[in-house]
């Protein structure tokens, strides 16, 4: 079990930008936070069973979506530098997961070794959604990873922006106004200091935030059973606040 202070989390944060929060609670009820990045291949991978720890848990915590920076600003590179850590073997990703590389990926990304990859304007992007549709944070992602690895759409591109906005009903000439605006990219180069903080050094990571602490649940790959058990565990020890009955545990 890790514990990780979450004042320090929130000092840090503050320090960086004081009128944004991460970690939106409805009332006193704990967070799942989802760390991941537009560039992780097992996050991409991983994505239908977080879904389904999302709505498992849904009358008993809020959800939350961070993007870590691992492929962002001086992280990024090109598919050569980023394969160890965010991309590894994709055949050993399917397998695992049973999600799919689509050929328009491998036969185009994958196989581009001189292309410059950066997935910062992905977490700008998924920060101005969150602020649209926070509980659908997940899907906007969702959608952003499909369109890089199994439709093979550079991450920097207007297309993948622009495709997702339409998903979600958004206009995408102010998806893209809003992305060039200094105070979202700093919010969401913020995120970058908090995943920093929580120490997801591994992807995808799932934390709990729960009477002012921050429990990792899982890091890397994980099945659905293994991460909602981890949760139900951490839950039944939480003290039920005033307005709580202990039946909601």
């Amino acid at each position: 079990m890790k514990f990780i202070n979450y004042r320090n989390v929130v000092a840090t944060f503050l320090l960086i930008l004081s009128n944004v929060t991460i970690f939106a609670q409805t009332g006193n009820r704990p967070v799942i936070v989802y760390v991941t990045d537009a560039m992780c291949a097992w996050c991409y991978g991983g994505n239908e069973r977080v879904s389904n720890v999302q709505k498992h848990f849904q009358n008993k915590t809020d959800f939350t979506v961070i993007s870590s920076g691992f492929a962002a600003n001086e992280n990024a590179g090109t598919l050569n530098t980023l394969l160890p850590y965010l991309i590894g073997d994709y055949k050993l990703v399917e397998s695992k997961t049973g999600v799919t590389f689509g050929e328009d990926f491998l036969n185009g990304l994958f196989k581009d070794d001189t292309t410059f990859l950066d997935s910062r304007n992905c977490a700008v992007a998924l920060y101005i959604f969150s602020l649209y549709y926070p509980e659908k944070s997940l899907e906007f992602m969702q959608c952003m990873q499909h369109s890089i690895f199994y439709n093979g759409i550079y991450p920097q591109s207007k297309e993948l922006f622009d495709l997702c906005a339409l998903q979600f009903d958004l206009k995408p000439e102010d998806l893209e106004e809003k992305m060039k605006q200094d105070l979202n990219i700093k919010s969401a180069e913020a995120q970058f200091i908090v995943a920093e903080d929580l120490n997801a050094d591994i992807l995808p990571a799932i934390y709990l935030q729960m009477d002012g602490e921050i429990l990792l649940v899982s890091k890397g790959f994980a099945t659905e059973d293994a991460i909602i058990q981890t949760i139900e565990k951490y839950l039944k020890k939480r003290k039920p606040s005033q307005s709580e009955s202990a039946d909601d545990y």
